[in-house]
């Protein structure tokens, strides 16, 4: 394996684990900071909708005192365990109205997608926090990374970077021929690859501003990634920079954004990727016993992404075939 690309593939495998651990050291310094079990969860169902979208990131503040919960039609936004014996189910909904008896404190909550209040009261000593923002999307990577199908894709992708010159080769050098000097694409070439990619960041800033119509961005982001699995290689002489913008590009938009596309053209969302059903999970938490709708999902998702895959890597072969190395 040549050198540069060598240290360039430990440099992906190292920030990759950076970003994993500091993912989940940041999660427990959070909590010391929060005051709270779990300052940071992801949405897997629709009830808080259009406030809440599935996938989300939110974090959640501990209250210290129950009276400083906002109890009303437009109040705060909590989070509890499912008043239930047997259930580990985490709730996101709004505290609607506060009930006291005495010395005792409890709410009504309802979520903004359902037309009823839940059918229960829940203890202020039950509640772990109330939700102060959201991340759009990205709270589907940690879902989809504590998969059977999640796992075997960011193998491969480290695979891949890892061992890029065994699976795409440079062409041998012909004796007495001169290497190929790389010289720099046209500048209204790599203008336009830059504009795409900017276009298919879309749908983060316009999740903030119009939740209930994402499909038409997200579609948009995805065709551009496809126009950028074609034009990178061509855009950026270096190609290990090539290779990891994409796969950054692939991990943080693209998993994440067509798992929120199949959700809004099929109706399956993460809370029926697995057997027992939940409304938020903690950052923490693996899935397990994974359901046919997991499998129809992760079905669905291959057939939309692997031609973009097949799609950078020929044109990623492309240019390497034309390098030659002695």
């Amino acid at each position: 394996m040549d050198r540069r690309h060598s240290g360039s593939s430990v440099k992906f495998v190292v920030l990759y684990a950076l970003l994993f651990l500091g993912t989940f050291g940041g999660f427990y310094i959070l909590k010391g900071l929060m005051g709270t079990e779990y300052p940071i969860m992801v949405v897997v169902s629709n009830s808080m909708e259009p406030t809440l979208g599935v996938g989300d990131y939110i974090f959640v503040q501990g209250v210290d005192n129950a009276s400083s919960i906002n109890a009303a039609p437009d109040g705060d936004i909590i989070v509890f365990p499912r008043p239930s014996s047997y259930s580990t189910e985490y709730i996101v909904h709004r505290a609607i109205r506060k009930i006291v008896r005495g010395t005792s404190v409890s709410f009504v909550t309802k979520g903004d997608h359902n037309y009823a209040s839940d059918p229960w009261e829940v203890s202020a000593m039950s509640i772990i926090g109330k939700v102060y923002g959201r991340a759009p999307f990205l709270g589907y990577f940690s879902l989809f990374e504590r998969t059977s199908g999640g796992i075997v894709t960011l193998i491969l992708l480290i695979c891949i970077v890892l061992f890029i010159d065994y699976l795409l080769p440079i062409k041998k050098k012909e004796p007495n021929i001169p290497s190929p000097i790389p010289t720099e694409p046209p500048s209204h070439l790599r203008n336009l690859t830059m504009g795409i990619l900017l276009v298919s960041l879309l749908p983060y800033p316009l999740s903030f501003i119009f939740m209930d119509n994402q499909l038409v961005p997200e579609v948009l982001a995805l065709g551009c990634w496809y126009a950028c699995d074609l034009l990178l290689p061509a855009v950026i002489v270096d190609e290990d920079n090539s290779l990891m913008l994409w796969l950054y590009h692939f991990v943080l938009l693209v998993l994440p954004v067509s798992t929120d596309v199949i959700y809004h053209i099929t109706g399956i969302m993460p809370r029926d990727w697995w057997q027992e059903p939940r409304g938020s999970v903690p950052l923490t938490w693996f899935l397990s016993g994974e359901t046919g709708y997991y499998y129809n999902y992760i079905s669905i998702l291959g057939t939309m992404l692997i031609p973009g895959c097949l799609l950078f890597f020929y044109s990623l072969a492309k240019e390497r075939r034309g390098k030659k190395t002695p």
